[in-house]
């Protein structure tokens, strides 16, 4: 059997944050049950990544209305001369479309993750899309939902969503983030003066990283001694930096750049505590997982897993607000090294790596109805 899997975005752009590992976790689980991984990597030119024997990648470097038909025809043509069995979609929007039209009338099982809720990722990154293209994006996610034999979700909120388009309930698997916690332990916190915040992400809207900037600088007017480490790389990034000079605060704020994925634990025994101020991915229960306490915006799937165990949350939207979870956090210092071990604790009962594994290959036997 094989397996195609269509990424939303390209492969790159995991490299470049050091997430292409996070996916390695999934093709490589995958040939457990399959002969075959066929890989699509949109808006990407490159084909030779090597991500080892029996996974292969296909560039679908089409953009706009043409070039993704023209995505449709090319993933269409190799799904049928590749005999593909099953195919995964990691997203609602181009991936979805891809996936429902190039395996159109050809009977083969079709998987929908879904990740987030559009609506709420449009409002964190700033966008103000028209009602009208609103309105048939919302449409195509109801049908893309409605065609999905399995629609895997990674929270109980984006379960909610998905139910509120019209995904039918039976089809629904809670299918939360991993962590690595061989890879994301402890490794004692190593001195350094003042306090010190990480964030990790793509530079992108969505992520907040102006709003913790801005959090940053409102909390500095009382405490002298904090600092911000911002690791990862992408388009926000020139806008950031203008951003803590016009705050004056340019010598508190220090951009890494993009940090390799096994290289975090190192950075993390480095910081005091981890920032989520908008969406978060992965690197939230990586963080938990090295023993980092974490103060996070409460949307998402965040809210179901962050509390006062482990950190603090506040609500999202507001840099005044955050910079009053800060000051929450400093005031608790004390709890720092008994909120890491709640981190840790919960990573290992209730995020392992090994857990993912066996949910993600019952996912595929259910849509194979094997």
């Amino acid at each position: 059997m094989k397996a195609g899997v269509i990424l939303n975005y390209k492969l790159s752009e995991q490299e470049e944050v050091g997430h292409l590992d996070v996916l390695m976790v999934m093709f490589n689980n995958l040939l457990k049950m399959f002969d075959e991984v066929h890989v699509f990597s949109l808006h990407d030119h490159k084909a030779d990544y090597d991500l080892g024997e029996r996974i292969f990648v296909h560039p679908l470097p089409g953009k706009g209305p043409i070039g993704m038909l023209a995505n449709v025809i090319s993933a269409r043509k190799i799904i049928q001369r590749e005999r593909i069995d099953v195919v995964r979609m990691l997203a609602t929007t181009k991936s979805a479309f891809i996936g429902i039209f190039s395996t159109l009338f050809m009977q083969i099982p079709i998987i929908l993750s879904v990740h987030v809720h559009r609506a709420l990722y449009q409002k964190q990154s700033g966008l103000a899309l028209n009602p009208v293209f609103n309105f048939f994006v919302e449409l195509w996610e109801r049908f893309a939902l409605w065609k999905a034999d399995v629609v895997p979700v990674i929270s109980y909120f984006i379960r909610d969503y998905a139910v509120g388009l019209g995904a039918a309930p039976d089809k629904i698997v809670l299918h939360r983030n991993f962590v690595d916690t061989e890879l994301f332990r402890p490794m004692g916190r190593k001195p350094h003066g003042g306090v010190r915040i990480v964030f990790v992400s793509r530079l992108v809207g969505a992520k907040g990283a102006d709003l913790l900037i801005r959090a940053l600088g409102i909390a500095s007017r009382k405490h002298s001694g904090l600092e911000l480490y911002i690791a990862g790389g992408g388009p926000e990034r020139s806008n950031l930096e203008t951003l803590a000079q016009e705050l004056g605060i340019s010598e508190k704020v220090k951009f890494l750049g993009p940090v390799k994925h096994e290289k975090l634990p190192e950075l993390f025994s480095e910081c005091d505590f981890f920032a989520a101020p908008a969406q978060a991915g992965f690197v939230l229960n990586e963080a938990l997982s090295c023993g980092l306490p974490v103060l996070a915006a409460d949307i998402e799937w965040t809210k179901e897993i962050i509390n006062e165990d482990v950190g603090a949350l506040v609500p999202f939207g507001s840099p005044e607000a955050f910079a009053e979870g800060i000051e929450t956090m400093l005031v608790r210092k004390a709890e720092w090294p008994g909120m890491g071990k709640a981190g840790r604790g919960l990573a290992l009962h209730e995020l392992s790596i090994e857990a993912y594994k066996n949910r993600e290959l019952e996912i595929y036997r259910k849509a194979l109805e094997l």
